[in-house]
């Protein structure tokens, strides 16, 4: 099984090596793949009208895309830990549960490793790529580890870009009704996960670690745990 895997009794289990996967992010050479048809939704072609110089929306893997599924896996959104399920109860001499324990990942290591790659070239819609560059002092683990990532339901992703859509922007209003607005993010959402809804790991902040902050900076990582691949999306806006 390599770095990745091992053998317990003969059946294939997760194993976590926290430092060899967050080397792996760091140092695999990614590349983009075609996110043409998810840029000209009905929902997309008009979301990136109202921003300057924004919304980013790329999609990544790398020649591993297997390896990289199981970091996505494992990392952050994993339910095992060296074979052993991360929910798990405590209990006494008697067998008798004394305590619920509930561990769980941040995925800030993960994105940060991301961000760091020099091979991951993200641009807007101008060709601009600060979204990878970090202001001091988020170059820091540290610090940034301290950004909130929250993770979405993708069953509800559709519900929040619809949300964002309609509060427009600094100086566009979002011209569509309620109703339309939200079948028009459905679409996109079914576009992007393929309807493979359970297969995805999102993590939203409104966090920005490139120093640009005017309270308008939200993005969004999407993880594809199935095709070991990732999408990035996120929007700002300015003068």
């Amino acid at each position: 099984m390599g770095t990745f895997g091992r053998q317990i009794g003969g059946i294939a289990t997760p194993s976590i090596n926290e430092e060899k996967i967050i080397d792996f992010i760091r140092q695999t050479k990614f590349h983009e793949l075609d996110s043409e048809q998810l840029k000209t939704t009905g929902f997309f072609s008009e979301f990136q009208e109202m921003y300057n110089g924004l919304p980013i929306l790329s999609r990544y893997s790398c020649n591993d895309h297997e390896t990289l599924r199981r970091c996505f896996t494992w990392l952050g959104f994993d339910v095992y830990k060296n074979g052993t399920p991360i929910e798990s109860y405590s209990y006494n001499n008697d067998g008798d549960p004394m305590e619920y324990q509930f561990k769980s990942y941040k995925t800030n290591r993960i994105i940060h490793a991301l961000l760091s790659n020099p091979s991951l070239v993200v641009k807007d819609i101008d060709g601009e790529t600060g979204f990878t560059n970090f202001a001091e002092p988020y170059n820091d683990i540290t610090t940034f580890s301290r950004i909130e990532f929250t993770e979405v339901n993708p069953f509800t992703f559709d519900g929040e870009l619809a949300a964002i859509a309609l509060e427009g922007s600094v100086y566009v209003k979002w011209k569509r009704a309620q109703f339309e607005t939200k079948s028009l993010t459905l679409d996109f959402a079914n576009v992007l996960m393929e309807g493979r809804f359970s297969d995805f790991k999102i993590y939203r902040t409104q966090e920005c670690w490139s120093g640009y902050i005017l309270g308008f900076f939200i993005a969004y990582f999407l993880f594809d745990t199935n095709k070991g691949e990732f999408w990035i999306l996120s929007k700002d806006d300015f003068d």
